[in-house]
């Protein structure tokens, strides 16, 4: 069997799969190696460095929800914690990477111009839109923080969040943009749409100082 054969076989159960034999599935993936170097039947050859997890998932269209939910919800799965954090490491979303484990979204885009399966634009839409993340933020951000991290993988209790984070949230269910949710939040609260409007002010006046007016 192939490297790719391997992984046509694993990528076909991930699809298919309830979210702890998922995660099962793609541990089994992440640990052959066959994910790192592979040529498809169409003759195009795949190399991932270290923590090109996630371009590789793109490059076989696997969806990132999947993926996601499963890490999250298979509480069946031992040692889920650790999974997460080693997830998050190897798809750039944990601990910090040098360019010897991981290219930028631009230079994978560059260096698979022209691979026929649309990887490239897969790859690139992904980068702006939360929901194309394989792990969460905040599992991200659980995994780059040390001592946290470490209590995690022990089993003991974490909370997700940092200990001085805030959180500031609009909810809507109609028709409205999102601009038109965020402005009625606002004016509900007055001192901070004030506040806010100064802020974008001096934002603007500033831009406007470093790149010259705008032409009409």
């Amino acid at each position: 069997m192939t490297h790719y054969d391997n992984i046509a076989e694993l990528v076909s159960k991930v699809r298919n799969a309830r979210y702890g034999e998922m995660v099962n599935y793609i541990e089994t993936l992440i640990d052959s190696g066959d994910w790192r170097n592979f040529t498809t039947p169409a003759g195009t050859r795949f190399r991932f460095r270290e923590c090109e997890f996630d371009y590789f998932l793109l490059t076989m269209e696997v969806d990132p929800t999947l993926v996601r939910h499963a890490y999250l919800y298979a509480t069946d799965v031992d040692g889920l914690a650790a999974k997460q954090f080693r997830l998050a490491d190897i798809t750039g979303r944990g601990r910090k990477t040098d360019q010897d484990a991981r290219r930028t979204w631009k230079q994978m885009v560059d260096e698979l111009a022209g691979e026929p399966s649309g990887a490239t634009a897969r790859i690139r839409a992904a980068q702006d839109n939360a929901g194309s993340w394989f792990v969460t933020e905040r599992t991200g951000m659980l995994a780059r923080d040390t001592a946290r991290r470490r209590k995690a993988e022990q089993g003991k209790p974490v909370h997700r969040d940092r200990p001085n984070e805030k959180v500031w949230r609009v909810r809507w269910s109609d028709d409205r943009s999102i601009a038109e949710a965020i402005a009625e939040k606002l004016l509900a609260e007055p001192r901070l749409a004030n506040e806010v409007c100064k802020k974008l002010n001096s934002e603007t006046l500033q831009n406007r100082k470093e790149n010259g007016p705008l032409s009409a």
